[in-house]
């Protein structure tokens, strides 16, 4: 994992508290990591302790907030990602 999948990854898990490791699937695509955090989002909700409460994220707002950090990560617009948009190819993570 590179320098900047390593900030993305930090960041990801800090802003979403979910563990983003090395024994992840491995993630090219912004999309597989977009899919990736919902999932972990979801079975997070199934391992919940009873009253304690969990901040509940939309597709749509987990969608923005790693275009955010992507675009903190990487110089580009979020404009200009999309969920087909490749890491290393695209993005030039190394």
């Amino acid at each position: 994992m590179g320098l900047e999948m390593a900030e993305v990854a930090m960041e990801v898990e800090d802003v979403f508290s979910i563990a983003v490791s090395e024994g992840s699937p491995i993630m090219p695509r912004v999309g597989d990591l977009n899919s990736f955090i919902l999932l972990q989002l979801s079975a997070r909700n199934w391992d919940r302790k009873p009253g304690v409460p969990e901040p509940k994220w939309t597709e749509a707002e987990v969608w923005k907030r790693l275009l955010e950090i992507i675009c903190l990560t990487f110089p580009v617009p979020p404009e200009s990602i999309t969920k087909e948009t490749r890491f290393v190819e695209d993005l030039g993570a190394g």
